[in-house]
């Protein structure tokens, strides 16, 4: 493939993806077809199946670069100071970008979660990104001793994954009440690593 048809794919593909952020975002997951999408993208239904091989492939591709930016941005705001807080702020993060828009969450993390096909590599390498941090952030809690000096960092980033997920769910639910939600995992941290 030249450059110019590799080009000319990337931004069909940037443009599908734009259309589809712009309609989920407004119309939801059950709301947003493919062909809606195409007609916004202003490319064929084929086109956009060449790129995506379903609806749920779509809507992951769609935010998975949204939730990479939350966290890099969240990453890069990071306080100076122990593990928990630093931990809870990009979960703080994560969890207003998620009750902004609670209806396509539900939706996204359903797809994520409980994928028909394999699951989506992009998202589950994007996972292991943020547990490999959860998980440096973690031992380095345990160097400065304020974290229980018996704790597996390994061990450590699976169980925050099992505490911020619950709590996800929880946001989904009421995500007008992000805050209370912060508190509970926050409970939660301190539990399990101090």
């Amino acid at each position: 493939m030249t450059n110019r048809r590799q080009e000319q794919k990337a931004r069909t593909r940037a443009r599908i993806l734009e259309a589809a952020r712009t309609s989920f975002e407004a119309n939801g997951f059950e709301g947003t077809t493919i062909a809606t999408v195409a007609n916004a993208a202003g490319v064929a239904v084929g086109t956009v199946m060449a790129h995506f091989p379903d609806k749920p492939a779509l809507v992951a591709a769609a935010f998975h670069d949204a939730i990479a930016d939350v966290v890099e941005d969240a990453r890069q705001s990071v306080p100076d100071g122990p593990a928990i807080p630093r931990l809870l702020h990009v979960a703080d993060a994560l969890y207003r970008f998620y009750a902004a828009r609670p209806a396509l969450s539900r939706a996204l993390i359903r797809e994520a979660t409980f994928p028909e096909g394999a699951p989506n590599p992009a998202l589950m390498t994007q996972l292991q990104h943020f547990l490999e941090w959860v998980k440096e952030e973690l031992a380095a809690g345990v160097a400065r001793s304020e974290l229980r000096e018996s704790l597996d960092p390994s061990l450590g980033a699976i169980g925050f994954w099992a505490d911020y997920f619950l709590v996800l769910l929880l946001v989904l639910q009421a995500p007008e009440a992000v805050d209370a939600h912060l508190v509970q995992l926050e409970a939660l941290l301190f539990l399990r690593y101090t």
